[in-house]
């Protein structure tokens, strides 16, 4: 610390200790955002590498392309590699707008609230039919694939897209 700074605090009635402390408080904070800097850039790699599952998973070509609808996180918006090989496999990334995807994220408005309303219908009816037991993890999956199938139809996507306007 030079003395001029010595000069500045004294005048300003702040110890040097104090100037010490808020030093290292500087200096922690630039240490937590640097391991948030890498958390996002682990952010960004674990999102590449789900999207290169994704296109091992999907065979698509130029006569047979997908959309894949994004929320707009940053990780998903400026992740380079992951636009260019969405280019390059035929697929077009469609951004939600960040903040708005309960509003606009036609699965949460069409598909999500139909799951969750036939699941629960289905953990009531398999209580009212078995009762004094217990709903546990080995009739999870029968439960959710009842109600799966009854809210997993082609009606309730077109009718979640409807408010969509997707023209080529």
């Amino acid at each position: 610390m030079n003395s001029q700074h010595i000069l500045n605090c004294k005048a300003i009635n702040i110890s040097e200790k104090s100037v010490n402390n808020i030093t290292d408080h500087y200096r922690d904070i630039r240490k937590q955002m640097e391991k948030i800097q890498c958390s996002e850039n682990s952010i960004n790699e674990l999102f590449t590498i789900e999207i290169v599952k994704f296109l091992s998973h999907v065979k698509l070509s130029a006569n047979d392309p997908a959309v894949l609808i994004l929320n707009g996180y940053l990780t998903h918006t400026k992740n380079l590699e992951v636009i260019n090989r969405a280019r390059e496999n035929h697929v077009t990334l469609l951004t939600i707008p960040p903040h708005c995807s309960h509003k606009l994220q036609p699965l949460d408005v069409s598909f999500m609230s139909p799951l969750d309303t036939f699941y629960v219908a289905a953990i009531e009816k398999f209580l009212r039919n078995n009762p004094g037991r217990v709903v546990t993890q080995f009739q999870v999956s029968k439960l959710f694939g009842e109600a799966y199938l009854r809210s997993a139809t082609p009606t309730t996507a077109i009718n979640g897209f409807k408010m969509w306007i997707i023209s080529s």
